[in-house]
């Protein structure tokens, strides 16, 4: 989803996943809670290390195919960041 935004942004570039994640990519994933986009960033992830754990977030590891690899390194951090509030939000 962020690779395709930014390949129409930039659509001489083919290597967005490993750019370095802004701060209005970040948001688009985490809303505009400053607090978690300002902790994401401070990670210095890249775009495939964002898009990875938004992917875990949305429960779209099946993503992962048959090689089923564990969230690990600043993706890992990420989907951190970015669920640590889903617990609070569970149905009473």
């Amino acid at each position: 989803m962020i690779n395709r935004e930014l390949g129409r942004h930039y659509p001489e570039r083919d290597d967005t996943a490993d750019r370095p994640a802004w701060a209005e990519t970040v948001r688009q994933i985490v809303g505009d809670d400053d607090l978690k986009v300002a902790e994401v960033l401070k990670l210095q992830p890249t775009v495939a290390e964002l898009e990875e754990a938004f992917a875990w977030a949305e429960g779209e590891d099946d993503v992962m195919g048959e090689l089923e690899k564990p969230l690990t390194g600043k993706a890992a951090q990420i989907y951190d960041i970015i669920t640590a509030d889903k617990d609070d939000e569970a149905p009473e």
